[in-house]
């Protein structure tokens, strides 16, 4: 004897958007590759911006300290994030497009960053290596976002 379920209907056309886009996000293999090879470069960006906040941090203010710390960091672990995302986590070609479009993400969440990151260590008043764990909680909030916008606007397949 078969059993009979109700299926509810949908609200709307909006649910269904809403469906699909979850779906396209999580679970995903993706976002699954993408948070590994953030780690590594998160790895490479905090022991560059650990070894230049202990060495800088007596000689310069606390502001430039997390300027500097942060742009040197980012430039050299961007580039190395840059060609993972592309060849392993979303298997796209190298564009000057994609990689323009990879930088204005990039420029973009590097002053999200240097903003928090400052208004983190002011408001709790920290300063050396403990800038850097303030930074760390700043990247996971943009980690998500970044994810998204990657997959959907720089590397997306476009036909």
């Amino acid at each position: 004897m078969k059993r009979v379920v109700a299926a509810l209907p949908l609200p709307d056309s909006n649910f269904k958007v809403l469906k699909s886009w979850t779906r396209r996000l999580w679970p995903s293999r993706d976002l699954i590759v993408f948070g590994l090879s953030s780690c590594v470069c998160l790895i490479v960006d905090k022991l560059i911006m650990a070894c230049f906040c202990y060495c800088f941090s007596q000689c310069v203010e606390r502001v430039c300290l997390i300027v500097g710390a942060l742009i040197f960091a980012r430039v050299v672990s961007g580039h190395c994030n840059y060609f993972i995302n592309m060849k392993i986590v979303f298997s796209s070609v190298s564009s000057w497009s994609s990689y323009v479009r990879y930088w204005g993400l990039a420029i973009a969440n590097l002053a999200v960053a240097l903003f928090l990151t400052e208004l983190w260590a002011y408001v709790l008043d920290v300063n050396g290596v403990a800038i850097t764990l303030v930074s760390i909680c700043v990247d996971v909030i943009q980690f998500f976002i970044s994810f998204i916008i990657q997959k959907f606007v720089i590397f997306s397949v476009r036909g």
